[in-house]
């Protein structure tokens, strides 16, 4: 399985700023790809390597959109996540829930090997399989997390990218912040640097665009109410 994670680029003195607005975990499926491919090779020999690999992105964004609710309802606690370990696998530790509460761990040495996925209650892991293949028949897209470690391993990646994507933005907005501007981010991806908000968005509607998020340059306004 391989890593991938868009790198978010900014300028601190520049106001267009374009980044990545979605962090596909389609990245660690190798041994799957590699299964997928010989497959299709054997079935259907007159597709070429990229109409193979073509097909292997269009089926796998259907199948994590499919399971996308069951993804949102899994959570994680005393996550460990060590990237200088994680050669062909992400290393990690932590304790799953489900719901808010916990059902089981999870672990992976970082070195190619499967996740190890320990769920407590082995009809909470039936049915969980049972609502993904449920998910994945609906789009006709079978081929991929049959098990409860598949779940698992692609809660775990977005888990990852989600932390990888909120500490380049902090990045982002500490560049941004130390020249006094607010940062505007928006729905095409990109971000911007105003000192003057109203300005800053009536400029980015002007050109199509649409503020989705304002991270302010004074920290009491950034608070969560």
């Amino acid at each position: 399985m391989q890593k991938s994670v868009n790198k978010l680029m900014y300028q601190p003195l520049r106001t267009d700023i374009p980044c990545s607005t979605l962090l596909k975990s389609k990245a660690r499926a190798s041994d799957k790809r590699k299964q997928f491919e010989r497959t299709e090779q054997m079935t259907t020999a007159a597709n070429t390597p990229a109409e193979i690999a073509n097909k292997f992105d269009t089926d796998w964004d259907l199948a994590a959109e499919a399971i996308k609710p069951i993804i949102k309802r899994i959570g994680f606690k005393r996550f460990i996540h060590v990237e200088r370990m994680s050669e062909e696998t992400e290393c990690f530790t932590t304790d799953i829930t489900l719901d808010g509460k916990k059902i089981g761990t999870a672990e992976n040495s970082g070195h190619g090997g499967s996740t190890f996925v320990r769920i407590a209650d082995s009809k909470i892991e039936a049915a969980l399989v049972s609502e993904m293949a449920k998910a994945l028949v609906s789009v006709n897209v079978d081929h991929y997390f049959h098990s409860v470690d598949d779940l698992i391993d692609q809660a775990v990646a977005d888990e990852i990218e989600r932390r990888d994507e909120e500490k380049q933005v902090k990045s982002i907005c500490k560049k941004f912040h130390k020249h006094g501007m607010n940062v505007l981010r928006t729905e095409q991806g990109d971000f911007h640097g105003y000192k003057n908000i109203g300005v800053g968005q009536a400029a980015i509607e002007a050109k199509g665009d649409k503020v989705i998020h304002i991270y302010h340059v004074n920290p009491a306004f950034n608070v969560k109410k």
